[in-house]
């Protein structure tokens, strides 16, 4: 998951890992950097993939610091919209099955607030 990545790459630098251990700052930056490549989305990365290649090549821990806060902050932007403009695909069917009244009742607003209908 790519906000759990952010997550631990921001772990990382506030340990001073940059300073420390780059080599560690730079796997991490060329994983994220493949996951955010192969997500399909509409959403443009390119300006967060330049940022990344910065840090790959940046010698002065303050320049990969500036360059980290900046993906970093913009990855999250990204996320957000993600997870805001996320649609269960139409034709979806979704079985549910159990004996309590209000949990059929709890399932039936679950399923209505994805966006399936009660006849799927």
């Amino acid at each position: 998951d790519i906000a759990q990545k952010v997550t631990y790459i921001e772990s990382l630098f506030q340990n001073d890992v940059h300073v420390s251990d780059i080599l560690m700052i730079h796997d991490q930056m060329h994983e994220l950097k493949g996951d955010l490549l192969t997500m399909n989305s509409t959403i443009s990365v390119t300006t967060i993939v330049g940022h990344i290649n910065l840090i790959l090549v940046a010698q002065v821990p303050e320049t990969v610091v500036d360059n980290w806060h900046y993906v970093r902050d913009h990855v999250n932007d990204v996320v957000n919209l993600w997870q805001k403009n996320f649609r269960i695909p139409e034709n979806t069917y979704a079985i549910a099955i159990d004996d309590s009244k209000i949990q059929r009742k709890l399932l039936a607003k679950f399923f209505d607030f994805m966006g399936v209908p009660r006849e799927q």
